[in-house]
């Protein structure tokens, strides 16, 4: 299914990762979901509508952001929301507690170059 262009790519990837955390497990739940609302209403592409309504339907208990980053008008630049004071992250981000110690991540690699 192909997606709208009411947004750029950019716009849409960056709205997506925020709404997901960059988990690929998310990003395909709330993909699919609104893949098949988009099949049940017999739309041809993935709006921006469809994922409003597929971010509140599966992944609004998980992800405890106060932003749905599909509701707004499709001209408008999203901003995320900023984290509390003192730097604290939104809580239930979709990261475990335990940490793993990791090599750099994909933008300190291209970065670097």
């Amino acid at each position: 299914m192909s997606l709208s262009d009411e947004l750029s790519q950019t716009e849409l990837l960056h709205r997506l990762h925020y709404a997901t955390n960059g988990v690929v497990g998310n990003v395909m739940n709330l993909m699919r979901f609104g893949a098949l609302l988009a099949q049940k209403q017999e739309a041809q592409t993935l709006t921006l509508a469809l994922l409003e309504q597929a971010f509140e339907k599966r992944l609004r208990k998980h992800m405890l952001k106060t932003a749905n980053p599909f509701a707004l008008n499709g001209g408008d630049h999203f901003v995320a929301p900023q984290s509390e004071p003192g730097g604290a992250a939104i809580e239930g981000d979709g990261r475990s507690g335990r940490r793993r110690r990791r090599g750099p991540n994909a933008a300190q690699v291209l970065t670097a170059r």
